[in-house]
């Protein structure tokens, strides 16, 4: 292996490491402030049995998820050396061992990142057909619920780092160890709140910034909706990664607005519930009829044989569907059990 090679692969090299850096090291830092703020304390058992309910949906949730998309780093690879004329290996360990061998079988890893875009190509396969649509918009309908549910929950510190891990790793992952961090902060929010309960219900002069937390809430949830709309007519044009970046960006927006808006925080503490009400509604059914209209273009007669079959027609479909599943499971079982 000659020196230019291995320099002009550096770089490729050095992104896709730290990628796969970040996520360990977010995961690692979420699970440790998990456990340094899980009390000491014996917890009720209705509390101990959501706490393992969702670390097991957790695991799975990264476990299907991630499964695939190893299958498709190995599926991409597969596709650039045949491309090429270049052989693969006996099976992909085996390659691994190899890396900077002289054997002709070792993985091409530096070559291979350095012409693939794996997130155009992963993103740009997931949504190539009406059918694939269908599953990968709903993964843009479960981030942007995860970001609204967080901004709520003003007591769980450090937020970005979920929103993040959500776009590094998979959402249904973030989602639920988002839910395990409000389970192990609701013994202490409840003692806050029976001492403060006297104050909340006292009148008070609405404060004026809940005006602009609702709509620095609203704007990224009305932009997710229109870049859904708009992926599909853009796909082979040149603002297809704009348009697909702008909802990884905004959605980052409403859990950070406590700290972004002065006095919102305190906004956010007090009887907001028909203010969530009216957003959460709005935003669901929104995202519902562009989910049944994706459904009348993709399917005949509402036959979900197809919608089913096209869970595994490519690795990358596999993985956001798996992701869409696991997100549905996980938001059902907190709203039929995890919320308090």
């Amino acid at each position: 292996m000659s020196a230019s090679y291995e320099v002009s692969n550096v770089k490729p090299i050095t992104i896709f490491s730290s990628y796969m850096l970040l996520a360990i090291t977010l995961t690692s830092f979420i699970i440790r402030r998990l456990i340094q703020s899980s009390p000491t304390s014996i917890r009720p058992k209705n509390d101990t049995f959501k706490i393992i309910l969702f670390s097991i949906l957790a695991i799975i949730s990264l476990g299907t998820t991630w499964f695939y998309m190893l299958e498709f780093f190995k599926y991409s690879y597969r596709l650039w050396a045949e491309r090429r004329d270049i052989k693969l290996p006996e099976s992909f360990q085996a390659g691994l061992l190899s890396i900077g061998s002289n054997d002709k079988h070792s993985l091409r890893l530096g070559s291979w990142l350095k012409d693939s875009k794996l997130f155009k190509e992963a993103w740009g396969t997931a949504l190539e057909t009406p059918l694939r649509q269908w599953w990968t918009q709903q993964i843009f309908f479960f981030a942007a619920l995860l970001s609204l549910l967080m901004s709520y929950e003003v007591h769980i510190s450090h937020a970005w780092a979920f929103v993040l891990l959500g776009q590094l790793v998979a959402i249904s992952f973030a989602s639920n160890l988002f839910f395990l961090a409000v389970l192990v902060k609701s013994e202490s929010s409840k003692s806050r709140s029976k001492i403060k309960t006297k104050d909340f219900l006292e009148e008070k002069p609405v404060d004026p910034s809940w005006i602009v937390s609702f709509i620095f809430q609203g704007i990224p949830l009305i932009f997710t909706l229109v870049c859904v709309v708009l992926i599909p007519y853009v796909q082979e044009t040149q603002y297809f990664l704009p348009v697909l970046l702008v909802p990884h960006a905004v959605l980052f927006i409403p859990p950070l607005l406590p700290q972004l808006v002065k006095g919102s925080s305190s906004v956010f503490q007090r009887d907001n519930t028909n203010r969530k009400a009216l957003l959460e509604t709005i935003f669901v059914l929104s995202f519902t009829f562009l989910q049944i209209t994706a459904t009348t273009k993709s399917v005949d007669n509402w036959r979900f044989e197809p919608i089913w079959q096209t869970l595994y027609e490519h690795p990358a479909v596999s993985s956001v569907g798996w992701d869409v599943i696991m997100c549905t499971i996980s938001y059902t079982l907190w709203t039929l059990v995890g919320k308090s």
